[in-house]
């Protein structure tokens, strides 16, 4: 789809007067422009070409779209999320917004990373950085019926200046092109065969008896076990198809859609690790499993059998003590239902209480997530003992699944999701994850069943695309 020139002119006007109001600053400062853009709500934003970014919560009516690079930057190691935070930081104090139409929407940075801090993302993960922050040159947002575009740059000398609305123009002409009419899931199922597993269902029974012999000699109390499986589509899967089938099947759900090269890496996550508003803090403890039903009595009983569950409740308790402890040292006032409810998504119901806080003074969104990440819902407890023991039984080569990602904006605000119910998709092939906590009592067969029915999230929206 494209705008015809005598739309995109009085934008063009638009952005060079702005543009010729800009004065000299600082040579490190970053500029942005947002202006309205209804036409976005009749828009399917789907990400293009390497650097393409998408986040969305539907059920909420939040949408947001980035291309290309005005910022980048990408890290490793142990000290990853505080050289992010520092990177934010100076780029947020350097950082000037015009919005002469005043409306609510932020320029954005958008955040991930990796579970491992030293993993350096091989195999199906070898074009993903560890850790990145990024700045894109166009954001579109839709936020309720408020929709706009958000031009950014490195400060524009004056010549440069003078080139810059035709620029943007170029560009977003050639970013609308990419985006469609709301598309629709796959008349009939695609057929997906699976062609490798890792590890194999034995190997995975295995571990689970390690870790429950670790967990006997006191060492561990829970560890978060993960598999990989591969699927081929008999044709290349279409993005735009798979975007709709997530609004579909998951839309209380963060979604996530992110280009690198040749892969995308495509997410329904229900976990927040970290919401930061203002100096308020939130986050979800999310564990303890079961399915849906499609008979409410039956899903009811399934529920009221979860929350009774007491290997499941000891489980989820783990993941609320831990997760408090974690917000203490940055926040105050940090408390947590006496209590978890159920969060029904389409196929699962999780047990989930929301843990919040309030940040002290001096402390970011990436200095709450180096608290929190892992949380014992994607690593265990405890964490130091946990990480070298999945160090030790091949479990630290995980790529950016139970890591996370999200979004910072220019006022240090922001939201970072733990990477759930993921697919990295190239092509007609496509890499699933999943995983289970595993305690003293757990059952391995019951675990490995889990792993299914959490696949199955994603195995329903790839036949979709």
């Amino acid at each position: 789809m494209t705008f015809p020139e005598n739309r995109l002119a009085p934008l063009r006007r638009r952005l060079q007067a702005l543009l010729a109001s800009v004065p000299d600053e600082h040579p490190d400062a970053l500029l942005s422009v947002t202006v309205p853009w209804p036409e976005l709500r009749d828009l399917h934003p789907v990400p293009a070409g390497d650097d393409g970014v998408y986040w969305a919560r539907p059920a909420l009516g939040q949408y947001r779209l980035g291309a290309g690079r005005a910022a980048r930057f990408t890290t490793r190691g142990a000290r990853r999320l505080p050289l992010l935070e520092r990177t934010l930081r100076r780029w947020r104090s350097h950082w000037r917004h015009l919005n002469p139409d005043g409306l609510p929407l932020a320029p954005h940075a958008f955040l991930a990373f990796a579970f491992d801090a030293d993993d350096r993302c091989a195999g199906p993960w070898s074009e993903f950085p560890n850790a990145m922050a990024q700045v894109p040159e166009l954001l579109l947002q839709r936020s309720g019926d408020t929709c706009g575009i958000t031009f950014t740059t490195p400060w524009p000398t004056a010549r440069a200046a003078a080139r810059l609305a035709d620029d943007w123009c170029d560009r977003l002409d050639a970013l609308l092109r990419t985006l469609r009419e709301p598309a629709q899931p796959a008349a009939c199922p695609t057929p997906l065969a699976r062609t490798a597993w890792e590890p194999g269902d034995g190997e995975w029974l295995d571990r689970v008896a390690a870790a429950q012999a670790a967990m006997a000699d006191g060492r561990l109390e829970k560890v978060v076990l993960s598999r990989r499986v591969r699927v081929q589509a008999p044709h290349d899967l279409q993005l735009p198809r798979l975007l709709a089938a997530l609004a579909y099947r998951h839309p209380c759900c963060t979604h996530l859609a992110i280009n690198m090269a040749t892969t995308t890496l495509l997410a329904a996550t229900p976990e927040r690790l970290a919401v930061l508003a203002g100096r308020e803090v939130e986050s979800d403890a999310l564990a303890g499993t079961t399915p849906r039903a499609p008979d409410e009595s039956v899903d009811g009983e399934l529920g009221e059998r979860l929350l009774a569950d007491p290997k499941s409740r000891a489980e989820h308790r783990l993941v609320v003590e831990a997760v408090a402890a974690a917000l203490a040292p940055l926040c105050e006032d940090v408390a947590a239902p006496a209590a978890p409810v159920l969060a029904k998504l389409r196929s699962l119901q999780h047990l989930w209480t929301p843990v919040r806080g309030r940040l002290r003074n001096g402390a970011g969104l990436l200095d709450l997530a180096a608290q929190l990440h892992p949380t014992p819902a994607v690593g265990g407890t405890p964490r130091a003992s946990v990480l070298a023991w999945l160090q030790d039984n091949g479990e630290s080569g995980r790529g950016w699944y139970t890591g996370a990602a999200g979004w910072m904006d220019a006022a240090g605000d922001g939201e970072l999701s733990v990477i759930l119910r993921c697919a990295l998709v190239q092509g007609a092939r496509a890499e699933l994850f999943a995983g289970a906590g595993i305690v003293a009592d757990s059952d391995s067969a019951g675990e490995l069943e889990e792993t299914e029915l959490k696949l199955q999230a994603m195995l329903e929206v790839l036949a979709d695309g």
